[in-house]
């Protein structure tokens, strides 16, 4: 079974789209286009010309002339990039977190005349944290000796109290 779309342009141009049918629409993907022409319906309400609004073309397009097929694969596809999408986000996010928050429960303090590695729980007021270039300054204090630059995008964390 075949579907034809004809459209005659003035004078004697005529085309002509013929399309197999499929014979009858497979239910398991009717929700997803459907959940798919409701968000492009909204956005073209909403007069936004977004991705939405071209993927209800494309599935509203297929359906239309009877190729199920076609209008499931790309719910099918649609629903995958958006699993897709929301997995990266999710790892993305992860993964920044970790970069940025390792959670380093330590620190080097002077002491003595003498560095140290120590515990961060185990640092008392009056103590001399030293922090180098790239490091990460594990608690509140005063600048002492030498210089700093903070880039204060890098705060992500922040103690409640301070030390």
């Amino acid at each position: 079974m075949r579907s034809s779309l004809v459209h005659e342009l003035p004078g004697r141009l005529r085309i002509e789209l013929s399309v197999p049918r499929s014979p009858a629409p497979d239910p398991s993907y009717v929700e997803s286009s459907l959940s798919i022409l409701g968000k492009g319906a909204s956005a073209a309400v909403n007069r936004r010309l977004n991705a939405e609004v071209l993927d209800a073309t494309a599935v509203g397009v297929a359906m239309g002339v009877g190729d199920h097929g076609t209008a499931g694969t790309i719910s099918f596809l649609l629903k995958l990039g958006g699993y897709l999408e929301e997995w990266t986000k999710q790892r993305s996010s992860r993964n920044l977190a970790e970069m940025f928050c390792r959670g380093e429960g330590w620190a080097w303090i002077r002491r003595d005349g003498r560095e140290a590695r120590v515990e961060v729980k185990d640092i008392a007021a009056g103590d001399l944290v030293v922090v180098r270039t790239g490091g990460r300054i594990p608690v509140d204090g005063v600048v002492v000796e030498g210089e700093v630059f903070i880039s204060s995008s890098h705060r992500i964390r922040r103690r409640r109290d301070p030390l």
